[in-house]
């Protein structure tokens, strides 16, 4: 399998969140499977600075997780994708996704259970991400091509053309039904979950690698979008 990170979860692989079980677990598992486009790190370097200006981190803490990316492209962990060899399959995606704008896609998760929703439109940054898919698809179509994202639009606009999705805040807190969201906002039952019980989360949802079901069992993102 290959796995397609975005700039949200890329940077999450380094800055614990409530979505980075899900990809940590993809990540140790699958070395070198984890792919992106070069733009990805002005896209994650922009996104730790933004928590430098915040005050919720340092520089030095900055130049750690540049570092840890780095030291990952540099081992082949993690494969980093010329943005010039995607321009073409970015604007096949464009050209697709602005066909079907407004259009109802039926989602089923891996329970079988269903939700209508409307195709949205996508950034050109997120186009990228899912033109990589497509070009590992299609220059491996014995393989799998997993986007992997926190960004709803995205998972759900990669769904509307056909490729397998998995949303890395997909969990079920532990109360048996899986969700897909941020504690407190999404999931009442998990105020205290930020940013991440790593140790003694009550959910028993864990990516089941082994039967690989479609989409890895992703759950089904709400409607609206929710920026990286």
């Amino acid at each position: 399998m290959h796995f397609i990170f975005d700039a949200g979860t890329t940077a999450r692989l380094y800055l614990p969140d409530v979505s980075s079980r899900n990809l940590l677990e993809i990540y140790g598992r699958f070395p070198g499977e984890i792919h992106a486009p070069s733009l990805v790190l002005g896209e994650i370097t922009a996104a730790w600075l933004a928590g430098v200006r915040a005050k919720l981190l340092t520089l030095a803490e900055y130049d750690e997780l540049k570092s840890a990316f780095l030291a990952d492209v540099s081992n082949g962990r993690i494969v980093i994708w010329s943005d010039d060899t995607l321009h073409n399959a970015v604007v096949e995606i464009q050209e697709m996704n602005s066909s079907m704008l407004g259009r109802q896609l039926e989602i089923r998760t891996w329970s079988n259970s269903a939700a209508h929703l409307a195709v949205p439109r996508i950034e050109t940054s997120d186009a990228y991400y899912l033109a990589l898919a497509r070009v590992l698809q299609e220059a491996n179509p014995r393989d799998r091509a997993i986007v992997v994202t926190n960004d709803n639009a995205a998972w759900t606009v990669a769904r509307s053309l056909g490729m397998e999705a998995f949303h890395g805040r997909t969990c079920d807190l532990g109360i048996g039904h899986t969700h897909v969201g941020a504690p407190g906002a999404n999931f009442p039952q998990g105020r205290r979950c930020i940013p991440c019980q790593l140790d003694g989360c009550p959910s028993h949802f864990r990516i089941d690698f082994d039967g690989a079901p479609p989409n890895l069992g992703s759950g089904i993102p709400r409607q609206q979008r929710t920026h990286a």
